[in-house]
């Protein structure tokens, strides 16, 4: 395998630069817990995690980045942590009929 080979997976978006920007993995029949290495991600700005099976809470440090608004994340119900971070999912499945298509993310230059 290349080492793009992972942009051209079903669900995931890549930048020029072989760069995992999104993942929309929304009614992919996915369960099992939540993988603790999603937030080395760092160029990702859209999870699209909602309508599967997944067990537990949206990682904290995935929640952080959902609050500081460098990431769309759109879950259900079962997965966003409303009663500890209510803010963490940007739409909630099950929830809400908020869009669901994420905003536009800029990322200023530093």
């Amino acid at each position: 395998m290349g080492t793009a080979d992972h942009c051209m997976w079903a669900g995931v978006t890549c930048s020029d630069d072989n760069l995992v920007t999104e993942l929309n993995f929304q009614s992919n029949q996915l369960s099992g817990y939540f993988p603790p290495d999603l937030y080395d991600l760092s160029s990702l700005t859209v999870l699209n995690i909602a309508e599967n099976s997944l067990v537990g809470s949206i990682p904290a440090d995935l929640c952080y980045r959902s609050t500081t608004g460098t990431l769309f994340i759109r879950g259900d119900l079962a997965n966003c942590p409303i009663a500890t971070d209510p803010e963490c999912c940007d739409v909630i499945d099950g929830l809400t009929n908020a869009p669901s298509s994420p905003p536009s993310v800029v990322h200023s230059e530093t």
